[in-house]
């Protein structure tokens, strides 16, 4: 539940920063910046599997 927290509040002050230095699609960067911050913790416990 944290790590939700943590990535909508990065989404939101990426948005913001994005918009105040007039970046086009600052939403779509920020939703970016957001997915990137949670991919190594998905690649982290990839290894777990077992095949």
């Amino acid at each position: 539940m944290f790590m939700l927290v943590v990535i909508n509040a990065i989404g939101i002050m990426s948005w913001m920063a994005l918009r105040m230095l007039g970046i086009e699609n600052a939403g779509a960067w920020a939703v970016a910046a957001g997915f990137m911050y949670i991919v190594p913790y998905f690649s982290s416990q990839s290894h777990l599997r077992t095949y």
